[in-house]
């Protein structure tokens, strides 16, 4: 970060590959720092309004402002905002996943990028110092992923958008605290489980032929299972869905704290927002206390609403989602959509997707026919 942007004898020095962003992101911090720029208005534009996230910019110029050299005001919370990030992001996966060496492993990787980008680099080159000679003067991004010199697929994204791990580093502050309802509930339907699994197997030794006991019929025998198996499938439906645990929180008072945190950084980066609320709704899903995550949600969109309203003085909007098949590639069916999965993700993380989904597929088959006999 520090080598992308920096002021050497009072000139800035601005790397190649984030011009195109810096020249906005600048311009809106001297408007704070040289100007009184509140209520904000895009230097680029005249309309009068902000339609961009520039919370971080806002922070950065007020540094200036205060005595710090434009290049440490907007490297220097960049650079805490990704160790922040890192920090979060490995105590989410010890949390999710129990182990400190996952945590360890994930942050490493953080900084790689997972697809064949590498090899499929030097693979095109005849030997292997002419390999490393073109690793060594590469002036562009390596792949040949379509749009590869947008650079979504590198590391280089949080150096152009040096706003983006701050809200990043919220998100997973939001997942952290929500993870605790998330396992709750996936532990609970694991003891669900564990004791069907532990009640067939004492019914299957019970089931040995004994000379003191009377004769069971099939006919008794297959009452017995199907019974117990509606037993298990009312515990179910009563754990997910009918019990007060499922849906009335404990308390409102964390979720309103981070619905105001998520919602406030609605002009920090509004995308992550969104993905945010993306994830913590399929989490909601499967976590006890479901009203949280609703509570969560509506501040944060109320709070989103009114910034919007705020800083948007036209009635705009900020964002104008539409759906755009072939956005990032080009689609030709499902074999090319696969096979560029695979050319992006590698082998491993293909086979490790592939994998993941057998057993929920066959999991909901053998399910959903054991709810249909049941009806």
């Amino acid at each position: 970060m520090v080598g992308s942007f920096y002021v050497k004898d009072g000139v800035m020095k601005i790397g190649w590959s984030v011009s195109s962003d810096f020249s906005p992101h600048l311009a809106v911090i001297r408007s704070f720092s040289y100007g009184f720029n509140f209520p904000t208005e895009y230097p680029h534009f005249a309309d009068g309004n902000m339609r961009y996230h520039f919370m971080f910019m806002f922070l950065a110029g007020n540094l200036e402002f205060l005595g710090l050299r434009i290049d440490w005001a907007f490297n220097l919370p960049a650079i805490l905002s990704i160790v922040s990030f890192l920090t979060l992001l490995y105590s989410f996966a010890v949390l999710l996943l129990g182990e400190k060496i996952i945590g360890v492993i994930t942050g490493v990787l953080f900084f790689f990028r997972s697809s064949f980008a590498f090899f499929t680099f030097i693979a095109g080159k005849p030997t292997i110092k002419e390999a490393l000679s073109g690793i060594k003067g590469m002036t562009e991004h390596i792949g040949n992923t379509q749009h590869e010199e947008w650079g979504l697929y590198a590391q280089k994204v949080y150096v152009n958008q040096r706003h983006l791990p701050f809200v990043l580093g919220i998100m997973m502050l939001a997942l952290i605290i929500v993870l605790p309802l998330f396992i709750k509930m996936m532990t609970s339907i694991s003891e669900l489980y564990q004791k069907r699994v532990q009640e067939s197997q004492v019914s299957q030794d019970s089931q040995e032929p004994d000379e003191s006991q009377e004769i069971v019929t099939d006919k008794d025998e297959g009452i017995d299972k199907d019974e117990k198996k509606e037993s298990f499938w009312k515990s179910y439906i009563k754990e997910f869905i009918l019990d007060k645990s499922a849906w009335i929180p404990n308390s409102i008072f964390t979720s309103v704290v981070m619905g105001v945190l998520l919602g406030l950084t609605g002009f920090w980066n509004g995308a992550v927002v969104i993905a945010a609320l993306a994830v913590l709704f399929v989490m909601a899903i499967f976590s006890k206390h479901r009203l949280d995550y609703l509570i969560i949600a509506l501040i944060t969109v109320g709070l989103a609403y009114c910034q919007t309203q705020f800083f948007v003085r036209s009635g705009g909007s900020v964002v104008s989602p539409s759906i755009y098949v072939g956005f990032l590639a080009n689609t030709n069916g499902l074999q090319q959509d696969l096979s560029r999965f695979f050319a992006v993700n590698g082998f491993g993380a293909t086979l490790q997707h592939l994998f993941k989904l057998i057993p929920y597929v066959a999991g909901f088959i053998s399910n959903f026919l054991e709810f249909c006999r049941l009806l």
